[in-house]
């Protein structure tokens, strides 16, 4: 019994310091159906000074509908203006769903390096929210 408590409260530390240190992660539910969004591409992108966007990386949504982390493990978060744009057109076609959006960019800015970025995304056919969660 000590030996699985013990498991287990390292994988709850492990879990944890993905969110410890800066980083960005997102998440997406399709709220028509009220099921992760599965399968969504998700690029990660920063602006450079001269406004121009610089791709970091491109991951696709887990069985959850998340993405831990978009950084690479040697990637450190900066200062700077960043999106993730969510493909969305995918998703709906396997669903035979018709959608208005085609892609989704979520501009944000990170001010404090060492914080975590979560970025959720509500979705549907016809509509969208997110905001910064936790």
């Amino acid at each position: 019994m000590k030996k699985h408590l013990l498991s287990l409260s390292l994988l709850s530390l492990i879990s944890l310091n993905i969110y410890a240190e800066g980083g960005v992660s997102v998440h997406v539910l399709d709220t028509q159906s009220g099921t992760p969004g599965v399968g969504i591409k998700v690029h990660f992108d920063k602006k450079n000074t001269d406004g121009k966007w610089m791709k970091l990386t491109q991951q696709t949504t887990n069985s959850n509908g998340r993405i831990d982390s978009l950084l690479s493990p040697t990637s450190k978060l900066e200062s700077g203006v960043y999106q993730v744009v969510f493909e969305t057109t995918n998703f709906f076609a396997k669903k035979h769903q018709d959608t208005f959006f085609t892609d989704i960019p979520v501009e944000f800015k990170v001010t404090n390096p060492d914080q975590h970025y979560h970025i959720p995304l509500l979705l549907s056919p016809f509509g969208y929210s997110t905001y910064r969660g936790n």
